[in-house]
């Protein structure tokens, strides 16, 4: 996308969000004054026809929270050719507050994308899982430092695939203090769920700047002893339900 494009897009969406809250900022409407029902109709529909054009299947703002107040603002958008990709595809396009792209990637599809403190401290991280059109998807962590998007996920290419299930949770084990500790990521695989076959979870934790692996577990032999756990504990009793 061209700096012009991307502007001239970052204006549609930060127009989008105004309507949203019923003002808009320019020379005839002040911020305090309403917006008609109609106003707000046509100008929704406009907004989402352009959309639309631009087959934007999902925009978002990232509150980076700088030291200027100023968030990011991303746009997932499908394309059927494009020189960076092999095939038809969708396209992250991360925006800083002035239109300017500063950071693309590309994938098959986006199956998920949420904000997160992975890292325990502000501002929080940017959390996707994506597919490259293999039975696989792999996890995403976007993070914002000096300016630039990285992906601290970075360092365990490809080995951060998952067939079953992702996980980013913090550390609850008895010598950590997960209020302060980062998240750990938990990635569950192998072949699918309607196979016996035994699923494994591996374990990447932050270090350094980015997540290393540091290990794996047998799914099934943790969820075999939560239930030795819940059964021990007695939390397994069936509790009369509370109109």
């Amino acid at each position: 996308m061209k700096k012009a494009q991307a502007i001239y897009l970052l204006c549609a969406l930060i127009a989008a969000f105004a309507i949203v809250f019923g003002v808009v900022k320019n020379s005839a409407l002040s911020v305090q004054q309403p917006l008609s029902g109609a106003k707000v109709a046509t100008d929704g529909r406009n907004i989402l026809r352009l959309l639309q054009d631009a087959r934007v299947i999902a925009f978002n703002s990232w509150s980076i929270e700088d030291s200027e107040g100023k968030n990011l603002t991303y746009t997932i958008q499908a394309f059927d050719q494009d020189p960076h990709y092999d095939g038809a595809g969708v396209k992250l396009s991360i925006f800083d507050q002035g239109g300017t792209v500063i950071y693309e990637d590309y994938f098959s599809e986006v199956q998920g994308v949420y904000p997160s403190y992975a890292l325990r401290k502000a501002p929080p991280q940017l959390i996707m899982e994506v597919s490259y059109g293999g039975s696989a998807s792999f996890l995403k962590i976007l993070d914002y430092q000096n300016g630039k998007v990285i992906d601290l996920m970075e360092a365990v290419k490809p080995d951060n695939d998952f067939t079953v299930n992702a996980e980013v949770r913090p550390q609850l084990r008895t010598d950590v203090k997960p209020v302060v500790e980062p998240d750990q990521v938990m990635l569950t695989g192998g072949v699918g769920l309607a196979n016996p076959i035994e699923k494994h979870t591996n374990v990447f934790r932050y270090k350094d700047g980015a997540y290393r692996y540091v290990g794996k577990f047998s799914a099934q032999k943790v969820d075999d002893y939560i239930e030795k756990l819940m059964a021990e504990s007695g939390s397994k009793r069936e509790k009369p339900v509370k109109p």
